[in-house]
């Protein structure tokens, strides 16, 4: 099988460890592929068929650690390292199209994810964490609309192809990656897509409301994943309350914890007579009381923005980066201080409405977080330890 079938291929560290997937055309079968570990070959298998909407074959094997490289047909792909020094963090990285919600999809400046991916690849990455939203394009581009003209939309291979694994371009195989759950991966939504090609566990059926959570162990600390995908922001669902209090209630408490969910706990997506609105109502209700104390920080996107908020009172805290691509929140005043947002004072913090990227780079003393625009020019630049983000002003 010549490497040019292979329509994507990465390494991303599932529910049951890392893990090799592949897409091919639906006329070739996952045995087919020739796939190696530092040159130990590896067999594929199929995780999901074709079918009309994605006339693509899924393939997939576990992938071994301590490894240096993974090749499919001739494209290498970064092996798992056990303690990541570097982390990419991306997220909403997908072009806006909604009924009168118009992104200009074919302008590279109104939507700049191939070249926030393009930079953050020459970042040299240990890991990457996509935050959740991958596909946006749930309704035609309006007719003789030059800003999307020629898009497809709609949950299928072609939408999936143009919002994010033709974009993504290098950055898909520069390391392995952590895929979140947005909200527009909810069964509603692009679900299907969701649960053939990224989903963190096997094809079991149609989509699944939400994913179990898992935990992955980075040395020193770990990261648990839960999946919020259907949390509602303005009105507790009461299914995902339930839901997620269980899944929260099992968080570990013996080590640090980065506990990521794709919904902000507490951020600010607005102001209204003064208040911040951006806390998840859903979150908040599923789970009203402190969180472990070995939860050291929260890491979501969902909101459009960067935004770092520290709490203080024992409460860890919020680092927002939903500024992958897609339209961006703006409005949102900079200075975030005082502001109260799901009940709790932000004693300090600040919001920037600029595309970007962020590198989270583990240091002795600490991680040095730096936020990157498109172009990887510095945007912002902070210290995480000690329970709180220090940033440069």
């Amino acid at each position: 099988m010549a490497a040019g079938l292979v329509l994507a291929a990465w390494i991303m560290v599932a529910a049951d460890g890392p893990e090799l997937r592949a897409i091919i055309p639906a006329a070739h079968a996952c045995s087919d592929l020739r796939a190696t570990a530092d040159g130990r070959p590896l067999s594929l298998v199929q995780r999901a068929d074709a079918d009309g909407d994605f006339p693509v074959r899924v393939c997939a094997a576990p992938a071994p650690g301590n490894v240096a490289a993974i090749e499919v047909e001739g494209t290498r792909l970064r092996g798992v390292e056990i303690r990541p020094q570097r982390i990419v963090v991306i997220g909403d990285t997908g072009c806006r199209l909604k009924g009168q919600a118009v992104q200009a999809c074919n302008d590279s400046g109104a939507w700049p994810f191939a070249a926030i991916a393009a930079a953050a690849a020459r970042e040299n990455p240990d890991l990457i964490i996509h935050l959740g939203d991958y596909q946006y394009r749930e309704s035609p581009c309006p007719q003789g609309d030059a800003r999307c003209q020629g898009s497809p939309w709609g949950d299928n291979w072609d939408s999936w192809r143009e919002d994010f694994f033709k974009p993504v371009g290098a950055l898909l195989t520069a390391a392995p990656w952590v895929m979140m759950r947005g909200n527009h991966e909810d069964c509603h939504r692009a679900g299907h897509g969701w649960t053939l090609m990224l989903a963190p566990a096997p094809v079991q059926g149609g989509c699944l409301v939400a994913h179990a959570p898992y935990q992955i162990d980075l040395g020193g600390f770990s990261l648990y994943v839960a999946d919020d995908s259907d949390a509602d922001d303005a009105k507790a669902n009461d299914g995902a309350v339930l839901r997620l209090r269980k899944d929260l209630a099992a968080i570990p408490a013996d080590q640090p914890v980065w506990l990521l969910t794709h919904h902000p706990w507490r951020g600010v997506i607005k102001t209204q007579a003064g208040v911040a609105i951006g806390g998840n109502a859903t979150l908040l209700t599923a789970w009203d009381r402190p969180l472990s104390a070995s939860v050291q920080l929260l890491l979501s996107g969902h909101i459009h923005v960067w935004q770092v908020e520290n709490f203080g009172q024992g409460y860890p805290p919020q680092l927002i980066a939903g500024n992958g691509g897609d339209d961006l929140d703006t409005g949102i005043p900079p200075d975030l201080a005082a502001m109260v947002s799901g009940g709790l004072a932000i004693r300090d913090g600040h919001s920037k409405a600029a595309f970007g990227y962020a590198v989270l780079e583990r240091q002795k003393s600490g991680w040095v977080m730096v936020a990157h625009k498109p172009d990887g020019t510095i945007l912002d630049q902070c210290r995480f330890g000690q329970g709180q983000i220090a940033c440069v002003r």
